[in-house]
């Protein structure tokens, strides 16, 4: 009867790969033997699956059998389904036949002794037929029932291998972006994939997963996608599945940077988990605003700073340049700050002198950041400039004009740009229109700035002694006058043989008046617009020339004022004016002590209390008195301020009042030249 031996190669059963299994049936005579394979799944039955007998294969296509035999199997119609040789892949996994094919080997010895070697392929799905039990059983005519051996099916899966996390070279913010994890060479299919976040304290949230082929998604900001790689026709089928699994999201500064995105994978046949990690690291791109100025016009040669604000941006290491056409310029960035959204903003600052040379340049500001592949900037373009015109006093060409001879008055502004300038002439209100100011503007070549000289010739008569004339020069919306005042030679300003005049001190004004006879000239002196009647007056007559003198002792009274001098002529139509400022101190005024009549005032009996305020020039003066601090405004006299013999006011000022006791009397007086007091310690006896 036959043996039959254990099965064997089953020990790495892996879901469907092929497995080779071998079982041996040794020792049995005669020859003629029939082998099946039952199989029975978890909760089924007992099926058979093949079934092959050795006296089957007759005929000429039978083999022939010497002293060995190789036959192969021949499936009958009716088994095909059961042995899985159909296309049965979209049935359920529990309903699929088990992949199978047996080879059975029998030799025979000289002794009629047969051994069949049995080697079985098998196939294995491993939600199918693991934990099935596989029989090996063997009908021959010696035995009174068949014997058998069985082995039950241990099917492992194949773990995923899982690359790491894909994403683009730059992430930026508010960009969508998509992160791509590979998970591949697994098998069977059935698989977790969950996608979390790890914030910087290790704390982990969940955002989506899909598990088998369900995907649930937890913060509707992330949109998740799963591509499976089909084989293409013509591959060798390996069963072995590829997966790409896709979250999308657009990213902040805020919330993302720094956090670790994990993508972690379940597999439910192996009991896998594996995870891949990559941390995000934000770029946010720098936003430039315009380029401003430090004022609206822009002036030669002035100090100006170009400025632009530059925000939005992360990290924080930045690079600025400014440059005047391919010019580098000098430049300075403040130290960048973080907002409320976590993004950083700065200024940068370049500063320069603009000339009429830069007029048309492209100034720009050019920002490098990480996150930029290249340089960003904005530009500005010099447009308008102004140089506002350096203008000359006027002057007279001869420098001492006389009547009846041409005059010419010249003003020269230059440095000035645009060329734009208008130029108007005035003799006291009347408009004055120079037929020679035709003449354009000159540009300086290496500068780039323009001058011009504004002249007016006529010629001058007696009347228009002492006349005001003044140019107005306007550019750029802005106006300039300078102004002259006509002396004619004949005519000197008044002199003064004492300089500076003293209080009290006689001193002698003169005024010469050339080319003219006494029988033709007379003058009069004023003070402020008033005659004086009192003071020594005389003249002086010199060949071609009269001189009116005036001898005034100055006093207070005369401070500040003007003193003039008013000829009048024969020919003239108004006299001429000659003024002589007094230009005398302003003195400040002395006080004497205060004193008491009586001399040591009885208690509650009338007394009265008196100061002298003298050597003073204004005479506008303030006296207050107070007892013990408080003001004493009843019974107060003060005398109007005279002229003394020193030229200076002085005046007195009494106080009458019955003191109580031992009090403390004090006189305050008030100038424009501040505040000055004096105090009494009144010591009353008692009657």
């Amino acid at each position: 009867p036959p043996k039959l031996s254990p099965i064997t190669g089953a020990e790495h059963l892996v879901h469907m790969n092929e497995a080779t299994l071998s079982c041996q049936i040794s020792g049995f005579r005669p020859k003629p033997i029939r082998i099946t394979l039952c199989l029975r799944r978890k909760r089924g039955e007992v099926m058979e699956i093949y079934s092959w007998d050795s006296e089957a294969q007759t005929g000429s296509a039978a083999p022939v059998a010497h002293h060995r035999d190789e036959q192969s199997v021949v499936i009958a119609p009716e088994r095909e389904g059961l042995m899985g040789n159909g296309n049965v892949q979209n049935l359920p996994p529990a309903q699929r036949a088990l992949r199978v094919e047996m080879v059975p080997v029998i030799t025979t010895s000289e002794y009629r002794i047969s051994n069949c070697q049995c080697t079985i392929r098998i196939t294995p799905d491993i939600e199918a037929d693991d934990g099935a039990k596989l029989t090996v059983r063997v009908y021959h005519i010696t035995l009174s029932a068949p014997i058998s051996v069985s082995h039950r099916l241990d099917v492992k899966g194949v773990n995923p291998k899982i690359s790491k996390i894909v994403s683009p070279l730059r992430i930026l913010q508010g960009e969508s972006l998509t992160l791509t994890c590979p998970i591949y060479g697994f098998k069977p299919k059935p698989l977790s994939v969950t996608w979390l976040k790890v914030d910087s304290g290790g704390r982990e949230t969940e955002l989506l997963r899909w598990d088998k082929g369900t995907s649930t998604i937890c913060d509707p900001r992330y949109l998740h996608e799963l591509a499976e790689y089909e084989k293409q026709e013509g591959e060798e089928e390996d069963h072995l599945n590829y997966f790409l699994s896709n979250v999308t999201l657009k990213p902040t500064v805020r919330g993302d940077h720094g956090a670790q995105y994990v993508c972690r994978t379940h597999h439910y046949a192996t009991e896998h988990t594996a995870e891949k990690r990559m941390e995000m690291q934000v770029l946010a791109l720098p936003e430039l605003d315009p380029i401003q100025t430090s004022s609206e016009v822009l002036s030669v040669g002035k100090e100006t700073t170009l400025s632009c604000r530059i925000h939005s941006f992360h990290p924080k290491l930045l690079g600025v340049r400014w440059y005047k056409g391919d010019e580098l310029l000098a430049s300075s960035t403040d130290q960048a700050h973080r907002g409320d959204s976590h993004l950083l903003d700065c200024t940068s600052r370049a500063t320069y002198r603009p000339s009429v040379r830069d007029i048309g340049k492209r100034f720009r500001c050019e920002v490098s950041h990480e996150s930029l592949q290249h340089p960003k900037c904005v530009s500005w373009e010099l447009k308008h400039l102004v140089s506002k015109p350096l203008i000359s006093e006027i002057e007279c060409e001869p420098e001492a004009p006389e009547c009846d001879q041409p005059v010419t008055l010249s003003c020269t502004a230059r440095d000035f740009y645009p060329a734009t300038c208008s130029v108007r002439w005035y003799q006291g209100r009347k408009t004055i229109s120079p037929a020679n100011d035709t003449e354009a503007a000159q540009q300086d070549p290496e500068s780039g700035l323009f001058s011009k000289t504004t002249e007016m010739i006529f010629t001058p008569t007696i009347n228009q002694h002492g006349a005001e004339y003044h140019v107005e020069i306007t550019h750029s919306m802005e106006m300039t006058i300078r102004t002259y005042h006509l002396k004619l030679k004949d005519i000197k300003d008044i002199t003064c043989n004492t300089n500076p005049p003293i209080y009290g001190k006689p001193l002698t004004l003169s005024c010469k008046v050339i080319g003219c006879d006494i029988c033709d000239v007379t003058a009069e002196w004023r003070v402020s617009g008033e005659p004086i009647e009192r003071e020594m007056r005389n003249t002086e007559i010199n060949q071609n020339s009269v001189s009116f003198i005036l001898t005034l002792t100055p006093t207070a009274e005369h401070c500040g004022k003007v003193v003039s001098c008013w000829v009048k002529r024969r020919d003239l139509q108004h006299p001429l004016k000659k003024n002589y400022l007094l230009k005398l101190p302003d003195v400040p005024p002395t006080l004497s002590e205060i004193t008491a009549f009586p001399k040591d005032p009885p208690i509650n009996k009338v007394a009265d209390f008196t100061i002298t305020i003298s050597g003073f020039s204004q005479r506008k003066v303030e006296v207050k008195w107070f007892k013990s601090g408080e003001p004493l405004t009843e019974q107060v006299v003060t005398s109007e301020p005279q002229v003394g013999e020193d030229g200076l006011y002085s005046c007195n000022s009494t106080v009458r009042f019955p003191p109580t006791s031992n009090e403390l009397i004090q006189c305050e007086v008030v100038t424009n030249k501040g505040k000055y007091t004096k105090q009494f310690q009144c010591k009353s006896r008692r009657k």
